[in-house]
C-alpha cells in the first residue's frame, strides 16, 4: 500500500506525462470529501471541475462500458448535502 502523499505525487507525474506540461503547471490540491475528482483552470481563470461520489466503481464501470455511459449502482451525488 502506498501513502496518500506518494499517490498524489504519482498523479502529478501522470498529468505531466499525459498532457506534456511542465511540472510547474501542475498543482495538486487535496479536497478531503473526495467529491472533486479533477479541475482545469483555463487562461481566462474560469475553472471546470468533475464532481462525483468517491467510489471506484464509477471509473471501473466507465472503463468496462466505454464509450457508453450506463446507469450504475453508485448513489446520486448530493452536492447540496456535502456543502453543509
Amino acid at each position: 500500500m502506498i501513502s496518500a502523499e506518494r499517490f498524489l505525487e504519482q498523479q502529478g507525474l501522470e498529468a505531466v506525462w499525459l498532457f506534456g506540461l511542465p511540472p510547474e503547471k501542475i498543482q495538486i490540491v487535496v479536497q478531503r470529501q473526495s467529491i472533486v475528482h479533477s479541475a482545469v483552470q483555463y487562461s481566462d481563470n474560469s475553472i471546470i471541475a468533475q464532481l462525483g461520489v468517491p467510489d471506484m466503481r464509477i471509473p471501473i464501470q466507465y472503463a468496462l462500458t466505454y464509450p457508453a455511459r450506463v446507469p450504475g449502482v453508485v448513489p446520486d451525488a448530493q452536492p447540496q448535502e456535502t456543502a453543509r
